[in-house]
């Protein structure tokens, strides 16, 4: 979980990122927390079209606090459905949380599943 001023930022791994209810769901999570349930989700086999998503809970957002919304899905960052909600695209934990999806993306197949042993990318001695 991360936080800035009042604002906070929470992660999700669900099994059907479309029927968060259907199948498995970990939330309340960190970034790298969701990504390793994300993973748990995948190693089971089938299944029903999962991803990360996040929880934005900031006070100066009201209309679009506390929902459940993507951040990874179909083998993607889901940039497009975070544009469709301005608050969330200009939001600064939400910018982080993309910028920090980013670095576990070349681990991840295009079908959704990961690759095993899927970790952060670092460079020069940093974590990207």
């Amino acid at each position: 979980m991360e936080e800035q001023g009042k604002a906070k930022i929470t992660f999700f791994a669900a099994e059907c990122m479309e029927f968060l209810d259907y199948g498995e769901m970990y939330e309340d999570l960190s970034l790298p927390e969701a990504v390793e349930a994300y993973q748990r989700i995948c190693k089971k086999g089938f299944p029903y079209g999962p991803g990360i998503g996040f929880n934005l809970k900031d006070s100066e957002a009201p209309k679009y606090s506390d929902i459940n919304w993507p951040l990874y899905q179909g083998g993607r960052i889901a940039l497009e459905e975070i544009k469709l909600i301005p608050a969330y695209q200009n939001h600064p934990l939400v910018r982080a949380a993309v910028q920090e999806m980013e670095g576990y993306l070349s681990n991840m197949s295009k079908n959704g599943k990961q690759n095993r042993g899927m970790k952060r990318q670092k460079t020069a001695g940093k974590e990207k």
